[in-house]
Formats: structure tokens, sequence, C-alpha cells
């Protein structure tokens, strides 16, 4: 279980990837705040402003992902589908990941980041919203395990290929929105196209299965972590999961839901505590505050679920996530707001 202190994952407005690196840098390496923890960022994701709606496959994470995994895919009515052939999207994207092999180790040989995430859509957001043959990949058990093994490969081979290139440390973090449908029983395009509820183990199963097929000394994340699997998430071995602060604090929590957390970590299962996205800009003041406001509220839950407080900095960290799978980009300078609100906080907890 690797400690990052804070994380984030997000697509920002940007204009082009070299302007997006910078600023990644800008907000996780080149800090004045010490987290205890390296510095790092993620690999850019862009949407240019002035683009509403454009499937932009520089912010789509799902393209992005068969990109890694070099698999093709298309557009349809309903969002993605796996193309057996050439497809102009799978062009775009591994032009857009050729663009961001030749960048980033030029810049990172200059402005180093010891720590680099990959983030990428999980293997059942993937095979529920990507569709073959006219239905979710997930459909077809034989098809769905050949694609999550054919993503962990491309992943794998990534983080191999980012650690080589930088020298930086390389975690996966997985976006997994869909897992909350599928326990539930996956809605198709008519009533009668539901699928079956995916069992919890079955869940757990393939994701174990693909931290497997990471190269040694590559970490991984779990960006959000459904309510349901709290009490079981352990035993797949992710060194953080993302856990929505609404579930921890305000109206939206519970005790159930807070002690099925409180459950996890006392089992010894890392977690990022993720910061909701601002709506605008913020001063500095404002952000101090409101960084001392969530540390604050961590340090009273912590001693609620009565665990030794020296665990605290190891087992809980700050992290700036967009839900979902890219439906919406951040300008710049609210990303600049979110992460250093996350930064901040996980600064005070781990100054005590």
């Amino acid at each position: 279980m690797t400690r990052l202190g804070w994380w984030e994952s997000f697509a920002t407005t940007h204009p082009d990837q070299n302007s997006a690196l910078e600023a990644a840098l800008l907000r996780g390496v080149d800090v004045d705040e010490d987290t205890g923890a390296p510095g790092g960022i993620s690999l850019p994701r862009i949407q240019p402003a002035g683009q509403p709606g454009v499937k932009d496959v520089a912010l789509d994470v799902t393209a992005l992902t068969a990109g890694f995994a070099q698999l093709n895919l298309a557009a349809n009515p309903r969002g993605w589908e796996i193309s057996h052939g050439a497809s102009l999207i799978g062009r775009q994207t591994r032009s857009y990941l050729s663009e961001l092999r030749d960048l980033v180790p030029a810049v990172l040989a200059e402005r180093r980041a010891p720590r680099i995430m990959v983030n990428a859509a999980g293997p059942w957001s993937f095979g529920a919203t990507v569709e073959l043959a006219g239905h979710p990949i997930v459909a077809d058990r034989p098809a769905f395990r050949d694609i999550a093994l054919t993503l962990g490969a491309g992943l794998a081979e990534t983080a191999e290929w980012l650690a080589s290139a930088t020298g930086s440390e390389v975690f996966i973090g997985l976006h997994e929105p869909a897992v909350p449908q599928l326990l539930a029983g996956l809605a198709g395009a008519t009533r009668w196209d539901r699928l079956a509820p995916v069992d919890a183990e079955h869940i757990l199963g393939v994701w174990q299965r693909l931290l497997g097929q990471l190269p040694e000394g590559v970490g991984a994340v779990l960006q959000e972590c459904p309510p349901e699997l709290f009490r079981d998430i352990p035993q797949v071995g992710f060194d953080r999961v993302g856990v929505a602060a609404g579930h921890l604090f305000g109206e939206q929590s519970t005790s159930e839901l807070k002690d099925a957390i409180g459950y996890s970590v006392g089992a010894g299962q890392g977690i990022g505590i993720c910061v909701p996205r601002p709506t605008e800009p913020q001063g500095a003041a404002a952000i101090e505050d409101s960084a001392a406001t969530y540390a604050g509220a961590v340090q009273r839950l912590w001693q609620q679920w009565s665990v030794p407080a020296e665990q605290l900095v190891q087992q809980v960290d700050l992290c700036a996530i967009n839900p979902g799978l890219d439906e919406v980009a951040v300008s710049p300078a609210v990303a600049a707001t979110w992460s250093a609100t996350a930064r901040i906080a996980a600064r005070n907890l781990a100054a005590g």
C-alpha cells in the first residue's frame, strides 16, 4: 500500500498537450506544500475550450483506454463500439498518444515528476459503455474476458514504457463509474435488454486479475469505489480507492456508509477522499479555508473510527477527481483551485 498524499484526475480545457502538461507540473510538482509524499502528475487529457460536445479523443478517457490497448473504436448513436477495421477515431487516438509519447519524456527530462498516473476506463466500465455487435461487451462473457485481458496488457505496456522513459514511479488510475449499474443489472436499449446483475465477487476478481498483469512496482488506484463494495475492496490490492466526500460528510452521509468505509480502512485499505469540484476559481485565502475544513472533518472522523492516530497519514489521502468518463472538462483556473484544495488539505493532515 503506497501513500500518495493527494492526486488528481480530470480533463482540462487547455488548447494543447504541452500547455496542459506544464500546468499539471505547476499543480503537482512545482509546489511549496509538503504533503509527506513525492509530487506527481496525471497524464494530461484535454478538451480545448470552444469545442463543446465534440467527441474529442484528447478528452475521452474511454477512447484513450482503447488506444493504450491497441483497440479501434468507432462512434455510434449510443456512444462507442468496437471496430474490427481501422477507424477515424482509432487513427486520432493513436496520433494523440504518439504526440504524448514524444512530449512527456522531453519535458520531464528537465522537470522530473517523481510520480505519474495514467488514468483509464476500468474493464467493467469499458465493457459496459462500449458495444460489440450491437450490445455492451459485458453481455458476451468470453468477449468481455478477452477485452479485459487486452486492456490489462495495454496498460501494463504503457506503464512499463512510461517508467522506462521518465524514471518516474507509475500508477494506473481506473475509472469505474458503471459498476453500480452492473451490480444492479445494466439497462439496455429496451426493457427486455437488461442484463442480469453481476456478482460482486466477479467484479472484484476481474480487478484483481488486471492488477496481477501490471509490472512489479506499478501502483493501482480505483478512482471511485461504489458504496456496495466498501467492505470487500481491501481484498483486491489497490493502493488507494477514491471515496466521495459526500459519503463521509454532509447530508448524503449515513452511519451505514461511514461504518462500511471505516471497516475497509480498519482492514488496511488506503483511501482518497475526493474533494468536490469548485464551481469557480478561488483565491488563496478561500482555498486555505476549504482545505482546513476538509482536513478537520477527516481528523474528527478518524477519531470516531477509533483507528490509531499514527495511521491517519498513512491511509488517508485527498484527491480531485471528475467522476465518470470525462463528460466535463474544467478550466485551467478551476483545475488549479481544485488541486490546491486537495493538496493543501493533504499538507494539513501530514502536519497533524
